[in-house]
């Protein structure tokens, strides 16, 4: 048996520490690694991410310089192809994408194109995963999470096949990543690696080095291992590295078993927290996807816009503030505050390079006496939804809810149903919901008439009433005691004793919109932890059941989930993942989805769809036919097992606040309706609105 023996030169940029102190010990990790090449000359480092090396060119060019001289030594190996090791669950199709199109540059000038995929850190892997590595040309993948006590593989050593048909040969890592420098850590890593090896094979890869805070392997065990180098006449062991392993097995790759799906279970408490800063970064990804069509399709506007010039730098720091100890909700407290930071600047950048380009268009648009109001698909999908907006109908009495007329008429002098709705200012300020039909990368120019409102005898009032009728006892809200640390090490789903319970009755239900386009009704619920306000609606041109919660959320090591009991027996459990789709089995554990689930029975299915809720457990058993989303979890921060927290310890909790969520449950739930209700959940239309050729005196 050979034993490649991997010096791993692991560094989380944040987790117990802040961005800064990541930079701090990534100049220190490259510079030892350096020292210990130049004083073992068979060593060979094994190092991922492009951050890593673009942190030592910026702030440490001279230890870069050696850096690139190693690695055209053959010394120095760079793995990962990506900028980090992101959450391998949460980003999109379109994030996954942007780690290597960020990195390609940086790796470039190493002189390198790493086709070795690296996330040994990572917390459980979505079943596209292999998609994304193909794409950017990756054959083979190293992980470690979930280990052996998590899922069970058929071998360390497979091809791991997405629903879409791509593979990558796949190594799990046996015991750890890293070392601490002790001897019996390094026997230990290598008992198990040679006890799980396909012997068949031939080859195994064990790894060493100091990691969590940086460092790489440390000297002593580089002594250790050209001491014990010998010892067991049955094992080779070779200072080697990942994509010198993979070639080696590259000959039995046929004969390997093939493993199709996600891999997981580990730290299901990572599928759903920090809920608004996973919210933030879903709506960053859909302006970002958004303005890069709207600069291809617009490009000499896009260049005159300064917003342009940082469009580089955005799309690097939605890469990095997806490492997977951001993303996932385990990283101390005051790191939150440059990544919510960071967000915010490239959620900037983006809207105003796409709301920048549409005025600049805008601007060519002769006037007219009407109100023009212009409705742009940024997108690269269609639009078919409702849609709520919210244009200038003058300030005053006239203007106020209550009196405020308004006839909407599309660009070929149609009138198009529409609805005055409240809006969100304290001051009466209405806004406008119609049907609105877009085709992707599409504009549609209407026109608002302000002295006459749009009559329609077609209001969904009892379409409304009866969907609350039919989901009044099959949804609830419950809060369980979660007693569990940040990552719910250990845990398969959630058993907490329950605390509070509530089910929307109709007789609870206020109506607050009832007219053509929408109707809808909203409800209040208080308990010790938290205060919300349930809303339903339906609308005029679909099916689906809309809900809306405010969660005012002030729990303490407890957890809020949404439950839904379908009207049926639920045979099939489809769940939605970056670029995908794949089946699940209905085994009662917690689990992350993406965008949407579709629940099918003999006869019957529903859909759930939502942007705002990320992970769902299903029935445990036979006898239970109850689907549980979770909303919000109130751990303390970076709470690792097996450290006891006491009551009185000043730690902050996590998920303390305001949230809202949204999730439409559609009725056989088709490819298209969903599609839709994803558009209209995204943040792809751009709404604006053009005044000039108006009579000025007609707008106040």
């Amino acid at each position: 048996m050979k034993v490649h023996i991997i010096l791993n030169s692991h560094l989380d940029p944040v987790w117990l520490w802040h961005a800064e102190q990541g930079i701090d010990e990534a100049i220190a990790t490259a510079e030892s690694n350096c020292d210990l090449l130049d004083d073992y000359p068979e060593a060979i480092i094994t190092r991922g991410e492009a951050w890593f090396y673009e942190v030592v060119e910026q702030y440490a060019p001279q230890v870069y310089k050696r850096i690139r001289n190693f690695i055209r030594l053959g010394r120095w190996q760079v793995v990962g192809n990506w900028y980090i090791q992101p959450d391998c669950n949460f980003p999109d199709a379109f994030s996954f994408g942007l780690q290597s199109l960020v990195s390609r540059p940086i790796f470039e000038k190493l002189g390198v194109t790493p086709t070795v995929g690296y996330n040994v850190d990572s917390f459980g892997h979505t079943a596209t995963l292999p998609d994304f590595y193909h794409s950017c040309g990756v054959d083979s993948y190293v992980m470690m999470r979930p280990q052996k006590h998590e899922m069970t593989l058929p071998g360390n050593l497979f091809t791991w096949q997405s629903p879409n048909g791509n593979a990558i040969t796949t190594f799990r890592i046996s015991r750890s990543y890293c070392t601490t420098g002790d001897e019996s850590i390094i026997q230990a890593n290598l008992a198990e690696t040679i006890a799980d090896a396909n012997k068949e094979v031939g080859h195994t890869m064990c790894f060493i080095g100091i990691g969590d805070h940086g460092g790489g392997p440390a000297r002593r065990e580089l002594d250790w291992l050209r001491a014990h180098k010998n010892d067991n006449p049955d094992v080779e062991l070779v200072i080697s590295h990942p994509r010198a392993f993979f070639d080696a097995v590259a000959p039995m790759r046929n004969k390997l078993p093939v493993v199709t799906g996600e891999l997981q279970q580990h730290a299901i408490g990572c599928y759903t927290m920090p809920h608004d800063f996973k919210r933030g970064i879903r709506r960053v990804e859909d302006l970002l996807q958004v303005s890069k069509n709207l600069a291809t399709r617009y490009p000499k506007l896009a260049e005159s816009m300064p917003e342009n010039g940082e469009f580089a730098h955005a799309e690097k720091l939605l890469a990095f503030n997806e490492f997977h100890d951001i993303l996932a909700g385990t990283s101390i407290r005051s790191a939150y505050d440059l990544a919510a930071a960071d967000l915010g600047k490239v959620r900037s950048t983006a809207f105003r390079l796409s709301a920048g380009i549409i005025r600049k268009r805008n601007a060519a648009l002769p006037p007219n006496q009407r109100q023009q109001l212009i409705f742009d698909n940024a997108g690269s999908k269609p639009y078919d939804s409702c849609f709520l907006a919210a244009p200038w109908f003058g300030y005053g009495e006239k203007s106020s809810f209550a009196k405020v007329k308004a006839r909407l008429f599309d660009e070929h002098g149609t009138p198009v149903p529409s609805q005055i709705v409240h809006g969100e200012s304290a001051t009466d300020q209405p806004q406008l919901y119609f049907p609105l039909k877009l085709a992707a990368e599409s504009h549609k120019v209407f026109y608002l008439d302000r002295t006459a409102n749009y009559q329609s005898s077609d209001d969904q009032s009892q379409s409304l009433a009866t969907a609350i009728a039919r989901i009044s006892e099959r949804i609830s809200l419950v809060v369980l005691e979660d007693a569990s640390d940040t990552w719910s090490h250990g845990l398969k789903r959630y058993e907490g004793k329950e605390k509070y319970l509530w089910q929307p009755r109709i007789e609870e239900l206020q109506t607050s919109e009832n007219g053509c386009v929408i109707s809808s009704a909203r409800a209040f619920w208080s308990c010790p932890s938290a205060d919300i306000a349930f809303h339903v609606a339906r609308f005029c041109n679909d099916k689906a059941v809309h809900m809306k919660l405010h969660v005012n959320f002030h729990g303490r090591q407890e957890l809020l989930k949404l439950c839904i009991r379908p009207l049926f027996p639920v045979k099939e459990y489809l769940a939605g993942c970056p670029g995908g789709k794949f089946l699940r089995n209905l085994d009662g554990r917690e689990l992350p989805f993406h965008d949407y689930a579709i629940l099918s029975g003999d006869a019957a299915s529903l859909a759930l769809v939502s942007r705002d809720i990320y992970a769902m457990d299903s029935p445990k058993n036979a006898s239970d036919d109850t689907f549980r989303m979770t909303l919000l979890r109130s751990p303390y921060y970076a709470h690792h097992d097996p450290f006891a927290v006491n009551a009185q310890d000043n730690y902050p909790l996590c998920e303390q606040g305001l949230f809202t969520f949204r999730l439409a449950v559609i009725p056989g739930g088709s490819e298209s309706e969903i599609a839709n209700e994803l558009a209209r959940q995204s943040s792809a239309i751009f709404f604006s609105e053009s005044t000039r050729g108006c009579n000025r005196a007609d707008l106040c």
